[in-house]
């Protein structure tokens, strides 16, 4: 996959992707990581899915979480097959479908403000969605941003979310913030850890 993902980048001509193992960077990476990720088939070594996300670097995360993006298709088919002979046709098309991706998706969301627009109205999927976007409301600094780190608790201490451990957790960062007199502080510290983790400047 290295030299897939080194065929890819001498495809792209106005902008170059920093690779970090099965992860490729769009630069800058400010308060959001941008990119995509090739995700390796565990039944073919050659088959993979090929992924594109956002991920916002203040939202404390042990991993990369693919949960705002979508996956670049091959041919309406969710897999894409590596052979001796198709490795450079493979890049040259993958490269063509990023610069759509970026021209559409990225293109809208690039700091913590256009992903709160862009993700706000679908909040309540899930409390780890709507942590992502909480946190994007506190880093952007809204003035609605104590309510809906509120309404983010109640969310979270629901019936369905209460014992849940990652709830919890996002429970306990939530008032983490919310006493505090600088939330930019702990946002700071978690895009910090983040970035060490992953290993980006």
């Amino acid at each position: 996959m290295n030299k897939l993902t080194n065929s890819i980048n001498n495809f792209r001509i106005n902008s170059k992707l920093s690779i970090n193992k099965d992860f490729l960077f769009l630069e800058p990476t400010n308060e959001l990581l941008r990119g995509y990720c090739i995700n390796k088939s565990g039944l073919n070594k050659m088959q993979f899915e090929l992924r594109y996300f956002v991920f916002p670097l203040y939202k404390p995360s042990e991993t990369i979480k693919l949960t705002f993006g979508g996956t670049i298709l091959n041919n309406k088919r969710q897999w894409w097959e590596l052979n001796e002979e198709n490795g450079e046709v493979i890049a040259k098309e993958i490269a063509s479908k990023m610069v759509d991706v970026e021209n559409s998706f990225f293109a809208k969301i690039y700091d913590s403000l256009s992903f709160l627009n862009y993700y706000y109205k679908d909040r309540k999927i899930n409390f780890r969605y709507y942590e992502a976007i909480a946190l994007s409301a506190c880093y952007s600094k809204q003035k609605n941003r104590i309510e809906i780190l509120k309404d983010l608790k109640s969310f979270c201490s629901n019936r369905e979310n209460v014992n849940n451990p990652f709830a919890k957790k996002i429970i306990s960062n939530i008032e983490l913030l919310l006493q505090s007199e600088n939330m930019q502080t702990f946002l700071n510290l978690w895009m910090d850890e983040n970035r060490k983790r992953i290993g980006i400047e």
